[in-house]
């Protein structure tokens, strides 16, 4: 879970949404938490806290698209990179569609 952190100041949308300027969140950082059910601890979970001006949540990572304009640290679909002739969608670093 520890190459989440180096995701941290890109940015991410729920996996679900959209490629577009509203769904698109900055990763303002990332964290551990652990779950109970029934007094048992449950395996750690990794989360991003989405950050927005004002709006703000924490979201599980597993359920998060990462986007990023550099090489991807993880070669996995639910990273997307801006600078990939097959991405198609909100560029948030230029702040343009692509």
């Amino acid at each position: 879970m520890e190459h989440y952190k180096k995701y941290v100041g890109q940015y991410v949308k729920r996996f679900y949404n959209s490629f577009d300027e509203k769904s698109t969140w900055k990763i303002g950082s990332y964290r551990e938490v652990t779950y109970f059910e029934n007094g048992k601890a449950l395996k750690p979970r990794p989360e991003f806290h989405y950050s927005k001006g004002h709006e703000e949540f924490w979201g599980d990572c597993e359920d998060s698209c990462i986007i990023t304009n550099e090489t991807p640290i993880l070669e996995i679909e639910w990273v997307a990179n801006v600078n990939d002739p097959k991405y198609h969608g909100y560029n948030p670093f230029t702040k343009t569609i692509k």
